[in-house]
């Protein structure tokens, strides 16, 4: 996979990580090695889907900060307070959940409002594979919280997610429609496996990777930056996260530490 440090302004994406084993501990211990940021984001999910706030907020911020977006924009924007505040008020029972047309929905109004090509667009089974592929090294944040069934059989997705799985889900589709190659082209031009087809693909993904890459740069003639913000707000109105007002939560200056060890 293809990975380019690159500020996101104003969009909120975030990176496919590293896979790894899973991790059971839910809580770190600063005195081992250095967790992989990919594990710290995973206990994070544990200690935020048991209502812990402050746990929540941090993993918010990591979620942007994966995709270089600095706090300063996502706090500045609203991002921040919209998915952490929607979070809280999911984990009280005061949120709905969301489920995967609605990430479809948030997504493609997003690369409509960018003028984005067709390609940039994505599709209900896009989004299972790629809350799939994240299964395996975000399990406390991916995985499904419900029993197993009568005959012990545990489904490892649930058919609804939390706003911030939906966020982080959504928001890491973003960025792989720009730079994974899995998910810039549609299944039939992936479909064309002759080496002609797979030497034009290599030089068609850098092509599309700059196109997007620019527009989320705001580099793009044929987009304002009115449109790129107009943009970014509708991404989050899709997913049903409300803009968040006065949210002590949200102030830079009560969020805890990162957890030692962030190497990603």
């Amino acid at each position: 996979m293809l990975r380019k440090p690159v500020v996101l302004a104003l969009v909120a994406c975030s990176t496919l990580a590293a896979y790894g084993q899973m991790q059971r501990s839910a809580t770190p211990n600063p005195s081992q090695h250095p967790l992989p940021r990919y594990r710290q984001i995973d206990q994070l999910a544990v200690r935020s889907r048991s209502g812990d706030k402050r746990s929540t907020l941090l993993l918010t911020r990591m979620m942007f900060e994966n995709a270089s977006v600095p706090d300063q924009v996502a706090d500045a924007m609203g991002f921040t307070g919209r998915v952490s505040r929607a979070e809280a008020d999911f984990q009280s029972g005061a949120h709905a959940p969301v489920h995967e047309i609605d990430i479809v929905r948030a997504v493609n109004h997003l690369m409509e409002g960018l003028a984005a090509p067709q390609w940039a667009r994505t599709t209900q089974p896009e989004v299972r594979k790629l809350r799939m592929h994240l299964l395996v090294g975000y399990p406390h944040l991916i995985a499904s919280a419900q029993p197993p069934d009568s005959k012990g059989h545990r489904k490892p997705l649930a058919e609804t997610m939390s706003p911030l799985e939906a966020a982080f889900i959504a928001t890491t589709l973003v960025y792989q429609k720009a730079y994974n190659p899995e998910y810039m082209f549609t299944t039939e031009e992936l479909s064309h496996n002759s080496p002609a087809d797979i030497a034009n693909r290599k030089t068609e993904q850098l092509q599309r990777s700059s196109l997007l890459e620019k527009t989320f740069h705001g580099q793009n003639d044929s987009i304002s930056w009115h449109d790129l913000i107009s943009a970014s707000n509708l991404f989050f109105d899709d997913l049903n996260m409300p803009v968040a007002q006065n949210i002590a939560s949200s102030d830079p200056k009560s969020a805890p530490k990162a957890i030692p060890g962030g190497a990603r």
